[in-house]
């Protein structure tokens, strides 16, 4: 992962910007503030803030933590 900065915090989730992605996620974060789940969402701040105010957050939209794709094992 490369630098993370936390922009907002509600409860024990997060919204983040990651810069490797240039996107906002969100993850549920640590006693330490530490970012517990990467995800990479390339969401803008526009639709982020949507999720974020409609409720959709780390339980909402995120797909899933990045994964090697299929084709990467065959190389």
């Amino acid at each position: 992962m490369g630098s993370v900065w936390i922009v907002a915090q509600r409860g024990q989730e997060v919204m983040y910007w990651e810069d490797i992605e240039k996107g906002f996620n969100f993850s549920p974060v640590g006693d330490g503030g530490e970012v517990l789940q990467h995800y990479c969402n390339q969401d803008g701040l526009e639709i982020a803030l949507r999720k974020w105010t409609d409720g959709f957050g780390y339980h909402g939209y995120c797909l899933g933590p990045a994964e090697p794709l299929p084709w990467d094992d065959q190389r």
